[in-house]
C-alpha cells in the first residue's frame, strides 16, 4: 500500500473493493494541463464489476504528442460534459475503495487530485496500489514493463490500449491475476503482502515523505531555493508525486505548481 508506513487492519481479500482508474489527458503538464478521459472500473473480490466512463471538455485543444498517444482530438470532445458536472458521481463512484492503477502515480493521480481540488473537493486519500511496482516484484524487472508487455505474459488478452476504459479494465485483470498468485501462496489478505514489501516501489524519498505527511495533514510547509531567493517558504497541499517532483496545489498563488524536491530545503 503505497504511502502509508504501517496498517492497522488486516484488509482481507473477500471483503476489500478496488477501483482501477485510467486518465487521458491534454498533456503532461500538472500547471497547464487537464484531463480528458477517464475510466473507473469496481470489482469486489468474486464480485461483480461496476463502469464509469466519460470524455470531458478541458476547453482547450490538446497537444499533438498526447492526440498521437489516445487519438482524442477536439470533434470526440466538444460536445462532452465538463468533468465539474460529474465530480461528486465520481468520487461517490470511488468511495472507499482501494485505488489501483498501472504506473498510477507519474500523472493518473495528480490530474485527479487536480481536477477535485479546483472544484473544491478534497484529493483522494484512499489506499493506492501501482499494479505495475506489484508485478514487477512477482515477474522480475526487465527493461520494459508495461501494460501491453505484461498483459501478454499473463496471457490477458487486450484491445485499443491507450483509452481510458481498455487501460483501466487490463490494470485490474492483472491485479485480480496478483491475488490468485498470491492467494495460491496462502496469503489471505492485504497486511500480509504490505508487511513483505510488495506495494513498494522505487521513489524519491523525499517526494514520498511530503506526499505522506499531505495524506495526514493535507497541507505541508515547505522551505526551498529558488531563482530569486535562497529560501522561499509555501504552504502546499500535495497532490501526487512524479519522479523528483511534487505535484501540489499552492495556497500563496493559488495555482497549481510542480516542486522539484532537489530545491527542497526542508518541510513539515
Amino acid at each position: 500500500m503505497i504511502f502509508e508506513k504501517q496498517l492497522n487492519e488486516d484488509l482481507p481479500f473477500e471483503t476489500s473493493s478496488f477501483v482501477a482508474i485510467d486518465i487521458e489527458a491534454t498533456g503532461l503538464k500538472i500547471k497547464d494541463d487537464r484531463i480528458l478521459e477517464i475510466a473507473l472500473v469496481k470489482w469486489e473480490y468474486n464480485g461483480k464489476k461496476q463502469y464509469f466512463e466519460s470524455v470531458f471538455n478541458p476547453g482547450f485543444e490538446p497537444t499533438p504528442h498526447s492526440v498521437n498517444v489516445h487519438g482524442i482530438t477536439k470533434a470526440d470532445f466538444k460536445d462532452a460534459p465538463e468533468f465539474r458536472n460529474y465530480k461528486r458521481k465520481i468520487k461517490d463512484f470511488i468511495g472507499d475503495s482501494i485505488i489501483l492503477g498501472f504506473n498510477i502515480l507519474p500523472l493518473d493521480l495528480s490530474l485527479l487530485n487536480k481536477e477535485l481540488r479546483l472544484q473544491g473537493e478534497d484529493p483522494l486519500y484512499n489506499y493506492i496500489i501501482d499494479v505495475q511496482g506489484v508485478i514487477s516484484k512477482i515477474l522480475g524487472t526487465p527493461r520494459e514493463r508495461s501494460l501491453y508487455t505484461v498483459s501478454k505474459d499473463l496471457d490477458i488478452a487486450t484491445q485499443n490500449l491507450h483509452r481510458a476504459l481498455p487501460d483501466a479494465d487490463t490494470a485490474l485483470k492483472i491485479w485480480i491475476k496478483i491475488m490468485e498468485h498470491f492467494r495460491n501462496q496462502g496469503f489471505t489478505n492485504l497486511k500480509e503482502l504490505h508487511e513483505r514489501g510488495y506495494f513498494e516501489i522505487k521513489m524519491n524519498p523525499i517526494g514520498r515523505d511530503i506526499f505522506l505527511l499531505g495524506r495526514q495533514n493535507r497541507y505541508v510547509e515547505i522551505i526551498y531555493k529558488s531563482p530569486t531567493s535562497p529560501k522561499t517558504r509555501r504552504t502546499i497541499e500535495p497532490l501526487g508525486v512524479r519522479g523528483s517532483m511534487v505535484d501540489a496545489f499552492c495556497n500563496l498563488r493559488l495555482d497549481f505548481r510542480s516542486f522539484n524536491t532537489a530545491y527542497i530545503l526542508s518541510y513539515k
